[in-house]
């Protein structure tokens, strides 16, 4: 009989046995173990929690410890999960054991780690497998409890043996009897395990239904509350993304504004500067032609008032034709003047030797630089190629330059009038060692109506456009004009002009 109920409990609990798996991530060297396992206060042998079979009502609980071969141990904490058939949870802890009560039927799964947060090791796990079967565990209890009490000490158990001997068929009736015994046992038992287990099944049911209900109620009343934010929200972005996009769009018409400000108003201040200039200018003109216009007007009274020898007359005819050609210069050069300013350049170019502009314009200036004593020394280049320019407006260029030169050297000094050829370009000096300019004077020199802090050293007149006439000649045909000056020692003027463009 013990041999037969064996086999059954061998028979149901192998059904029921999991097979664990290795953890994860575990830090070599740590593991937890299981120390005691405990149903409704009574201790388990860890060799039989492999077929461990629990009711609904029994109570489960497991001591379990770090087991770690590192003699520096950090602060740690375990974390249990537990796995149903249809439900995973799990839980963290600092303490060493859980208990588990009024689980629902079913196979479960514990696994028990350790882990350090800060470290970030993971121990090996522990696993504990069992079953929640009120049928099962029924069953067993019944079984085990018969078997107590149908159990027979050797000596009355060798005398029930010794009595049935002597019958041919004492052994099979003892079998049928101890098998009728149990198998009633047994089905007494699974009916009313049964019936139990119905009852408690369908008032399981009809609570889970009833949860189910309440919590998809809830769950809706949720969703219809989410949906109604959500849309909320998507209004608002809405608005606050129109908002957005008009202020961009009024900042980036206050820019435009603010510059439109800023070039009308950088208009009116050329505008009154080039006003001013011109009031300026026509001051200087009124001016310089006031002093002639007077010396006209004395030497005619002369001329009418005192017999003159031929001479004399001659004299104040030469002196007379001098001073109107003053103003008739003076003239000229306030209608070059207007017609730079309110026109483009219009270049009539035409293959030209540069030298032969020098030596005409320097011959054109000999008895200026004679009055002064002023010896003008050439040193041009013989080779020079022959480029494409305005002859006029380069005559003009070099005239101006020349007549600056002897405006402002003193009497006696020398003026260096140089041409080369660059890489590039033709280039021209026109030196002095007169008075020389300051810094501030090198930075304005060709800005137009800028009159220099030195004055002319005989008293010429001066315009304080010639070296603007210059600049806007010579940036015309392309090229470059510039100056170097040191006050009390002279100054040079350079220009070039490029060959290749105008070749």
């Amino acid at each position: 009989m013990k041999t037969t109920i064996n086999h059954y409990i061998l028979f149901l609990t192998a059904l029921f046995l999991l097979f664990p798996f290795n953890s994860l991530n575990a830090s070599e060297g740590r593991r937890v173990l299981i120390s005691k396992v405990f149903v409704n206060k009574d201790s388990i042998p860890l060799e039989e929690t492999k077929n461990l079979v629990l009711s609904s009502e029994d109570v489960l609980r497991v001591n379990y410890y770090l087991e770690s071969g590192n003699a520096d141990r950090t602060a740690f904490l375990f974390r249990v999960f537990i796995k149903q058939d249809t439900m995973e949870s799990s839980t963290t802890t600092s303490v060493n054991s859980f208990t588990y009560n009024s689980l629902p039927e079913g196979k479960y799964r514990i696994r028990i780690t350790a882990f350090n947060p800060r470290d970030s090791w993971i121990a090996e796990q522990a696993e504990l497998s069992f079953m929640v079967d009120d049928y099962t565990a029924s069953l067993l209890k019944e079984i085990e409890t018969r078997e107590k009490e149908a159990s027979l000490s050797k000596e009355d158990r060798g005398g029930l043996h010794k009595l049935l001997a002597n019958s041919i068929y004492g052994v099979n009736i003892f079998s049928i009897v101890t098998g009728f015994i149990l198998s009633s046992l047994i089905f007494g038992t699974v009916f009313a395990t049964k019936n139990k287990k119905s009852k408690k099944n369908k008032e399981q049911v009809m609570s889970n239904e009833d949860t189910l209900k309440n919590e998809k109620m809830q769950h809706n009343k949720l969703a219809a509350e989410n949906s109604n934010l959500r849309a909320e929200i998507s209004a608002l972005r809405g608005q606050i993304d129109a908002m957005q996009s008009r202020g961009e769009e009024l900042n980036n018409q206050n820019v435009e504004l603010k510059e439109t400000i800023d070039r009308l108003k950088k208009s009116q201040n050329e505008f009154e500067e080039l006003q001013t200039q011109k009031d300026d200018l026509f001051a200087v003109i009124i001016h310089d032609i006031k002093n002639p216009a007077a010396l006209i007007k004395s030497l005619v009274e002369l001329l009418r008032s005192y017999d003159l020898t031929a001479t004399e007359q001659q004299e104040i005819i030469d002196d007379i034709f001098e001073t109107t050609s003053k103003i008739v210069n003076l003239s000229q050069e306030v209608t070059r003047i207007l017609a730079l300013e309110c026109s483009s350049i219009h270049l009539k170019k035409e293959k030209c030797q540069i030298n032969d502009i020098i030596n005409d314009v320097q011959r054109r200036n000999t008895i200026a630089s004679s009055n002064k004593q002023i010896e003008v020394l050439l040193d041009l280049q013989d080779d020079l190629p022959e480029i494409m320019l305005d002859p006029n407006k380069v005559d003009e260029v070099v005239d101006n330059l020349i007549s600056n030169a002897i405006k402002f050297s003193h009497k006696g000094s020398q003026i260096r009038i140089k041409s080369y050829k660059d890489a590039n370009s033709v280039s021209v000096e026109v030196s002095d060692n007169g008075l020389g300019m300051s810094e501030d004077d090198i930075r304005q020199a060709f800005q137009k109506g800028m009159r220099l802090s030195a004055a002319p050293t005989a008293g010429e007149s001066t315009s304080g456009f010639g070296l603007w006439v210059v600049k806007k000649l010579i940036e015309a045909h392309d090229g470059k004009v510039w100056v170097k000056s040191v006050i009390g020692k002279g100054s040079t003027f350079f220009f070039s002009l490029p060959i290749e463009s105008l070749s």
